[in-house]
């Protein structure tokens, strides 16, 4: 196991935390616990939780010991960013000091400018995703969940959670062009130098070449079977896989 961590910037995605006692669960916590010293700053670029939907008190008893690990951190100084994604939003983290965004953002690390977004919507072809996300966001839906009980909506999240895992996929060869494409645009328009996405659960790290330059197009990965992250220091980005700190690929920005 890599003990400690010493990257000064930290991106994960794609965890798909069903509940504490899961083995990803368990795994991820002992991640978040190696972060020491603790790093300036934590990107969660979506989709932590399998399922978290607003503020039902069931969803804090079922992810306490993450959310305990997330508050040690910001408690330690680390600015955690949180881009919600197509399984966690309405997030009502603000409250723990968690930055919740609930679209892409632009900021700077170290004085590198970067762009983050979870990725569910770079695909414009999926009309029947882009209105699925339009519905489940509504006002309608936003009621129907806090009338149901932690019995039914847990019951129902739990067999998708097994039905997904059982039959996920890999990432097509046309998604991640698409998210290429979608890289070079945001390196053109926005002077990005490096663009982070998650959704496609497809650990990567790679240089890109646009109109206006070079720029690196990062995947973080998930933690259903790839259990990666990215680790920023200085200018020198990695892809490494834990718990055997395998460095996957290394790039300089």
């Amino acid at each position: 196991m890599i003990e400690p961590l010493p990257y000064t910037h930290i991106v994960i995605s794609d965890a798909h935390l069903p509940h504490d006692q899961a083995q990803r669960s368990i795994l991820l916590q002992q991640f978040l616990a190696t972060l020491r010293p603790a790093p300036r700053t934590l990107i969660i670029a979506g989709d932590l939780f399998d399922f978290w939907v607003g503020n039902r008190p069931g969803l804090w008893r079922r992810h306490r010991k993450v959310i305990d690990r997330l508050t040690q951190l910001v408690a330690a100084g680390t600015r955690v960013i949180y881009l919600e994604g197509n399984h966690d939003f309405n997030l009502p983290f603000a409250k723990l000091g968690i930055k919740v965004y609930s679209g892409p953002i632009d900021l700077q690390l170290d004085g590198i400018p970067l762009h983050i977004a979870h990725g569910d919507l770079i695909d414009t072809d999926d009309i029947g995703y882009r209105a699925l996300y339009r519905l489940s966001r509504s006002p309608l839906i936003k009621v129907a969940d806090g009338l149901l009980p932690d019995s039914i909506v847990f019951g129902i999240t739990n067999r998708l959670t097994d039905h997904r895992t059982a039959n996920r996929k890999p990432c097509s060869p046309d998604l991640w062009e698409k998210f290429a494409g979608y890289a070079r645009e945001i390196v053109a328009d926005r002077g990005a130098r490096m663009v982070i996405l998650g959704h496609a659960h497809r650990a990567a790290l790679t240089r890109i070449a646009t109109d206006v330059g070079q720029a690196l197009l990062v995947n973080a990965g998930d933690w259903i079977s790839n259990a990666t992250f990215i680790g920023l220091h200085n200018e020198t980005v990695e892809l490494v896989q834990y718990p055997t700190g395998e460095r996957l690929a290394v790039e300089t920005i």
